[in-house]
């Protein structure tokens, strides 16, 4: 592995060198942002407004009296500028609503920094409407907070804690969001996107959705106790961190435990924008299982819709264990890369593969697949409709120290022969599988 890296590791010093020694400034700003909106907000510490300011002077500290008007106002006062949460909860309401719908609480449409402590709670008075919505802007960093929404009630893109529309450069860090109605974080059709070091937990749908968005970074999260929600087809479904139809985007070292659904799921966008150049890398994923619709449930699960296969996904080094019916599951993606990944205790085969062309297997470890004994599975599956595919250097096994699974091949080809290559010298064989 060191021998891999070693090259790409010298080349980004000497880069990093280069730069410096010709006065050009590597270290990335504090804020996340670049561009205009970091000059926009480059003042923005010194120019401060504490929303605590534009509470009627006789406000309660407990959350039991609503002033999402008074936040609004705070909100719009403080553009370009930092405006800082109090350390106590605000009650929100939606700040409009008929028989169908519920509008925002909150609206951001202009460049700014909202930050909080632990303490500072936009605390919903009910489900079904988006506590904070961030609509055609750029430039704005959310920090520090948290949003404490509601269960029950309509689930969806509507009725996320926050929603993104149409924004640029926007950072989300260190925010702590529980209890959604709907998925928790959503950003549509928005790019330079940053969501880091975020705690979410007991969301409806998804933790964190990126729908059409390009160029963002999902990292350092931590997902967990995820609900799911009924679709239109009755099915239970849902997932820790969902991209559709997004493209070159980074989702790295997150932590995603238990739900119902994928841990990650990557998928075309309306059957139509398919994902691309997205990269899944050092995430832990575990313990997600979905009994009422087992196709669902998978640690890492890369679908698509789309007419355009090729996605040129990578998937590296991400543990997964205990996650459904496989640990990785591949479908529609040409050219994808499978490499030094962890899997564990799948009910089905822990990498399986279907209508995929071109994609490498490699250095994979899978232990313990097939928990659930049924026939035609294996650790590593290449369904009927996949070419093209290279296994190499793979390990799997079934132990009985990790479990009561019983013996599988380590892979299984149902496709023509000749149709993909597997590398036998490299990779465990078919009767090297045994307890």
């Amino acid at each position: 592995m060191l021998s891999r890296l070693a090259p790409g590791l010298m080349i980004a010093l000497f880069v990093a060198a280069l730069l410096a020694s010709l006065g050009v400034v590597t270290q990335p700003d504090p804020t996340g942002l670049y561009g205009p909106a970091r000059q926009a907000l480059s003042r923005a510490d010194a120019d401060s407004l504490r929303a605590v300011e534009f509470l009627p002077a006789s406000h309660v500290t407990d959350g039991s009296i609503d002033y999402t008007a008074h936040l609004q106002r705070a909100i719009d006062a403080a553009a370009g500028k930092t405006l800082v949460l109090p350390p106590f909860p605000i009650r929100i309401l939606p700040q409009s609503q008929d028989e169908q719908n519920s509008g925002p609480g909150l609206v951001i449409r202009t460049p700014l920094c909202m930050q909080g402590t632990r303490q500072s709670v936009l605390q919903a008075d009910q489900s079904g409407f988006c506590v904070l919505a961030v609509e055609h802007t750029e430039g704005v960093l959310l920090e520090g907070f948290s949003i404490a929404g509601a269960t029950g009630g309509p689930c969806s893109m509507l009725t996320a804690l926050i929603r993104v529309q149409d924004t640029s450069d926007i950072v989300l860090r260190d925010l702590r969001l529980a209890d959604s109605s709907g998925p928790a974080v959503v950003l549509e059709s928005s790019q330079g996107a940053r969501v880091e070091r975020c705690v979410i937990e007991g969301a409806a749908g998804a933790g964190i959705s990126l729908s059409q968005c390009q160029s963002a970074w999902v990292e350092a999260n931590l997902v967990r106790g995820m609900r799911g929600l009924i679709g239109k087809n009755g099915k239970q479904a849902g997932s820790a961190i969902e991209l559709l139809g997004s493209k070159d985007v980074l989702c790295s070292r997150n932590l995603l435990e238990g739900g119902a659904g994928a841990g990650i799921l990557i998928n075309s966008a309306n059957q139509s924008l398919a994902p691309a150049r997205i990269t899944l890398s050092m995430n832990m994923i575990r313990d997600f299982a979905n009994p009422h619709n087992p196709l669902s449930s998978c640690g890492i699960q890369l679908l698509n819709g789309a007419q355009e296969h090729g996605t040129s996904v990578v998937v590296s080094a991400n543990r997964i264990e205990n996650c459904g019916v496989h640990g990785l599951w591949i479908d529609g993606h040409d050219g994808v890369v499978i490499q030094d990944n962890w899997i564990g205790s799948s009910e089905w085969s822990g990498i399986a593969l279907a209508r995929v062309h071109g994609a490498l297997v490699v250095d994979n470890t899978v232990w313990n697949s097939n928990t659930a004994a049924l026939a035609g599975q294996a650790g590593i599956l290449l369904q009927e409709h996949s070419s093209g595919v290279m296994l190499r250097g793979n390990h799997c096994a079934n132990l009985a120290a990790l479990g009561s699974a019983p013996a599988v091949p380590a892979w299984l080809d149902q496709s023509p022969p000749g149709h993909n290559h597997v590398d036998v010298a490299a990779s465990a064989s078919p009767d090297q599988i045994t307890r």
